[in-house]
């Protein structure tokens, strides 16, 4: 479960597919955006099935890459902030936190990457 929400914070936005898009919704809300494959690189599963329930459910929406026009990037809609009782993403639970330690999490990543 992510550190910061809680399955009680969404109520029932989130539904019968729990514990993997509550994870995959932290992951692009800490982000502020993520691409399936930075999802899927973070939770260690395929993240398609909870990034379809949650874009049903209006909590993400799904944009073009700036970086890779081939790549989907994700968002947090205004409804899964209101969801969570928070007006911007800067309010959510440890939300300085754990942004610097996705921070340094992504250099490490890249450096692991360029040492290979």
């Amino acid at each position: 479960m992510s550190p910061g929400l809680s399955s009680s914070m969404l109520g029932g936005a989130v539904g019968s597919t729990g514990k993997a898009s509550l994870e995959t919704l932290a992951i692009i809300l800490y982000r502020g955006s993520a691409t399936r494959p930075d999802i899927d690189w973070v939770r260690g599963v395929n993240s398609a099935a909870a990034l379809r329930a949650l874009s049903l459910r209006g909590l993400i929406e799904r944009s073009e890459d700036e970086t890779d026009k081939r790549r989907a990037r994700y968002r947090a809609t205004v409804d899964a902030l209101a969801h969570l009782g928070v007006g911007k993403r800067e309010d959510l639970p440890r939300y300085t936190e754990l942004t610097s330690a996705i921070a340094e999490g992504e250099v490490r990543r890249e450096l692991a990457e360029t040492d290979v």
